[in-house]
């Protein structure tokens, strides 16, 4: 894949294939009402127009996603005379040409301003299983965090930033690592779960739920209206997780920041051995080290993770361990991780957590549960339930 900022000349210099399965193109007269006032309010200089993708084919490029856009600007210049070779969209074009003739009237140079400074986002996938908007080939989920990506390198473009490329290659060589699992746990899982549910104990938020990649897609790119343009400062507090990226830029340094620090989670011994049991404390104990990592660093890890560790893994000595009870007691865990104004006062509230088990009830899997008497000794951790 390559993503590139190019110009609508620069586009309509490719030679561009609308293929078989594509939906025919429909012209709508509001939606090019709306482009026209958009060019016009940008006449004097560059546009951001969105994104395109592409699919290369052996004679040129076949249009996956933005035939509609392409579609009217290649009908706007072909009423100004000028020929974009975008090819036949099978439409009444007098009729076309009438309608954006008197929206045109007295706007002198437009075709120029169009051609040049019109600004897209462009996306060339080398194959179909590449192109996640293909055929519907590939899952809804993956196609979120797709275009999660294609809209925050389109922001770049719009923005100016630079490094188009290497944000673009960085971006796949995370969401590719652990056989194309590592995006889905950072995006469907870690960061917009943990994020919910901390501005939002109510919320019943996970993965799998009807609308969850559409939901996770708004939470990463939020559609805000230009009547809020005005308010755009920005905390003076870091809120961690919580913090506002942004978009462009700031997006991607976020993600590949909480990637760097589920590296360092993923380094520990203990995480190699939740490797073997419930996925659903496993990930709690994830999120909680992401945020733990986040606000303090790694001030005392080695004490911090045991204790973080006893806490999620005290559930089930509650209670069974189920996808709602693991999800309501990490909303817990999290909260009062999150707010704790220092490291001490946090493990001190987690550990207030941990109700011992008066029955000393028996646990499956023990040996995941006893942590080596000399740190529990050290560190003053309480036992679980089975331990003796």
């Amino acid at each position: 894949m390559r993503v590139e900022a190019l110009s609508l000349r620069e586009i309509f210099e490719l030679k561009i294939f609308i293929p078989p399965y594509k939906q025919d193109y429909v012209w709508r007269e509001k939606v090019c009402k709306e482009l026209l006032e958009d060019i016009f309010s940008g006449f004097e200089g560059k546009m951001y127009m969105g994104s395109l993708e592409f699919l290369k084919c052996e004679d040129g490029c076949e249009i996956i996603d933005g035939l509609q856009r392409l579609g009217t600007l290649s009908l706007i210049l072909k009423t100004l005379g000028i020929e974009s070779g975008f090819g036949e969209l099978g439409v009444e074009e007098e009729k076309i040409k009438k309608f954006i003739s008197e929206k045109l009237r007295e706007k002198v140079g437009i075709g120029e301003c169009i051609m040049k400074n019109l600004e897209f986002c462009c996306v060339f996938y080398d194959s179909d299983d590449e192109c996640p908007s293909f055929d519907k080939k590939q899952s809804k989920e993956q196609e979120a965090y797709e275009r999660i990506k294609i809209y925050h390198l389109g922001k770049m473009i719009e923005k100016n930033e630079g490094e188009i490329e290497n944000y673009s290659k960085k971006f796949d060589e995370i969401v590719q690592r652990a056989d194309g699992r590592r995006g889905r746990k950072l995006f469907y899982e870690l960061l917009s779960l943990g994020r919910v549910w901390i501005r939002d104990k109510s919320s019943e938020r996970v993965r799998g739920d009807e609308g969850f990649s559409e939901w996770v897609y708004q939470e990463f790119c939020p559609n805000i209206g230009k009547e809020f343009e005005r308010f755009r400062a920005v905390s003076y507090q870091d809120m961690g997780i919580l913090r506002d990226f942004g978009e462009g830029r700031g997006f991607f340094e976020y993600l590949f920041y909480f990637d760097s620090l589920l590296d360092k989670v993923e380094e520990m011994s203990i995480w190699r051995e939740l490797k073997k049991h419930s996925k659903y404390l496993r990930f709690i104990y994830e999120l909680m080290m992401l945020v733990y990592l986040d606000k303090f660093r790694e001030s005392n890890l080695a004490i911090a993770h045991l204790w973080i560790f006893r806490c999620v893994y005290s559930l089930p000595l509650q209670q069974k361990i189920t996808r709602s009870s693991a999800r309501d007691w990490g909303k817990e865990l999290l909260a009062i991780l999150y707010h704790s104004g220092s490291e001490r006062e946090a493990i001190f509230r987690l550990s207030k957590k941990i109700e011992s088990n008066k029955k000393k009830e028996k646990l499956k899997n023990k040996e995941l549960y006893t942590i080596k008497t000399k740190e529990r000794e050290q560190y003053h951790i309480p036992k679980f339930g089975g331990e003796q």
